[in-house]
């Protein structure tokens, strides 16, 4: 059991005591696997969601409520990133056009209507692992696993993200106090002119 999850019983003397389990168990990285690979395997031959419940039914995630609404009171929508966004994502949109302000916040931006975009962050880069798995898993069923790490780290590595991020001119959106940003946003635009991803020159 994970440390503070020790199962604990009430004895016939009204004592309670650390609960007997067996001396022998299998390891946990092992146990872990079986876990998270029956999740794969799910999420692979059904869908996300099915997955989800399935995690759900174990104990991982917590229920969602389906009317669960966070919104910030009298927030005024950003038209300009509004029609930015909608210029590149396609339309999309936006029930909460406040997230949208704060994935573009920079965390030296204080006393902002919103807070800056790391929480957006942690997510996003969940949910970008996920794509990635599904894709190399999909599309390269023969390789084995130390390659589609390898795969997986090309996709996701910060070069990779920060070149899509500057070919998209996403940078000129954001929010921030930092002095020092637009310089660097400019070295790593001049690195990247006429090279391409991953210096391929495409």
């Amino acid at each position: 059991m994970p440390s503070g999850l020790e199962l604990h019983e009430i004895k016939d003397d009204g004592i309670e005591r650390l609960a007997e389990v067996e001396h022998e168990q299998a390891g946990k990285k092992t146990n872990a696997d079986i876990i998270e690979s029956i999740l794969g395997l799910i999420y692979v031959k059904v869908n996300f969601q099915a997955a989800y419940d399935v995690a759900t039914e174990l104990g991982i995630t917590l229920p969602r409520d389906p009317n669960y609404d966070v919104s910030i009171a009298g927030y005024r929508p950003n038209t300009k990133i509004m029609q930015v966004a909608s210029k590149i994502i396609g339309g999309v949109n936006f029930k909460h056009p406040e997230l949208l302000e704060e994935a573009l916040t920079h965390p030296s931006c204080i006393h902002e209507d919103v807070p800056c975009y790391q929480r957006l962050e942690w997510v996003g880069d969940a949910v970008l692992c996920l794509f990635a798995r599904n894709r190399i898993f999909q599309q390269y069923p023969d390789l084995k696993v130390g390659e589609l790490v390898i795969l997986e780290a090309t996709i996701v590595c910060n070069e990779t993200l920060a070149y899509l991020s500057i070919s998209n001119g996403l940078q000129r959106y954001l929010n921030h106090r930092d002095i020092s940003l637009p310089g660097k946003f400019e070295e790593f635009e001049r690195m990247c002119s006429g090279r391409g991803l991953w210096a391929t020159g495409e």
